[in-house]
């Protein structure tokens, strides 16, 4: 009842202080965590279609520039986590392509409304063409929904948006850049390779590919990539990565896969395999040691490797997936 007058007031009056999002956000958190520990789905139910129809009144039409919009989007992914299966959460709020991105992929995009048509289509078709075993394993493991946000689109007038991550176990967050408006340099540039890789996607390729690294125990991958980490200190060139370097992957070893997998084998396989038999060629067999973890990796051990190839150069941010016979 507290919440449904609190979003109602918001609505009609279209302001909402600071103190007061925060409070409110103190208090969904509470109920999730209690509906969570209790199991009462008669509760959960009765919560998720007041906020529900407190968001579909015809007077909340939030702006984008504070607390607002906050709200919002807490309230939609507080629901979401209540009700899972049941995107009218969404359909109260928001529709289209975030929609169609819940629908088909269970991801959670808390934007602001900033992202646009093209990012949104080109995020799709990314996750429409991940692996199924990433998806799973990784990205939403043990979540119903994984929250992607972008922090950076709420800040204004001083206010900032504070994390939507506590609702879901799965979450990442994405730089304010539109899919097609700039570019970087994927590969560190020796033998000539070169692809200048959207830098939006080139971001959500990488916050993925961090959700990769829980994958690595399921396939029994640990100690491989333990021990081609050792392999690998003390020489920039035995990492696909080269620029980032040796002593920043050994002291962070949580990017390794984030930054080799994300920034190179998700925006062109076949020239991060190319990179690799470069490497060997010149008697560095480690960089293709860390392109077979990426093989098993997306082909959950298989004997189909899912590999891409970037479209247009890199700067469309697409890259389009085939799967490549493995003997082993």
């Amino acid at each position: 009842s507290v919440l449904r007058t609190r979003v109602e007031s918001f609505c009609s009056y279209g302001y909402l202080s600071g103190n007061d999002l925060s409070e409110t956000k103190a208090v969904l958190q509470g109920l999730a965590l209690g509906m969570r520990l209790s199991g009462n789905k008669v509760a959960v139910a009765t919560v998720a279609q007041a906020l529900r129809q407190a968001m579909q009144g015809k007077e909340c039409r939030p702006q984008k520039c504070g607390p607002e919009s906050s709200l919002r989007d807490l309230v939609a992914t507080f629901v979401l986590a209540l009700s899972p299966n049941d995107a009218s959460a969404y359909g109260a709020v928001l529709s289209g392509k975030r929609l169609t991105l819940y629908q088909k992929h269970r991801v959670n995009i808390v934007d602001n409304g900033f992202l646009d048509d093209v990012s949104l289509d080109t995020m799709d078709k990314f996750y429409s063409e991940l692996p199924s075993g990433l998806m799973q394993k990784g990205v939403r493991s043990g979540a119903d929904f994984t929250t992607i946000t972008v922090k950076d689109a709420y800040l204004c007038n001083g206010f900032h948006l504070e994390s939507f991550g506590s609702f879901s176990p799965r979450s990442l967050n994405l730089f304010n850049e539109q899919v097609g408006h700039s570019t970087e340099q994927a590969f560190p540039g020796d033998g000539g390779i070169v692809l200048y890789e959207d830098l939006a996607m080139t971001v959500l390729h990488h916050e993925t590919a961090h959700q990769f690294d829980r994958v690595l125990p399921t396939l029994g991958m640990t100690a491989w990539f333990n021990e081609l980490r050792g392999l690998s200190a003390g020489d920039d060139l035995n990492w696909l990565r080269s620029q980032v370097g040796a002593t920043y992957f050994q002291g962070a070893p949580q990017e390794i896969i984030a930054s080799q997998m994300g920034n190179l084998y998700l925006a062109d396989s076949f020239k991060t395999l190319s990179l690799a038999l470069l490497r060997h060629r010149g008697g560095r067999a480690t960089p293709l040691g860390w392109f077979l973890v990426m093989c098993d990796l997306a082909s959950d051990k298989t004997n189909s490797v899912p590999m891409y190839r970037s479209v247009g150069g890199g700067a469309s941010g697409v890259s389009a997936r085939s799967d490549v016979a493995a003997t082993r």
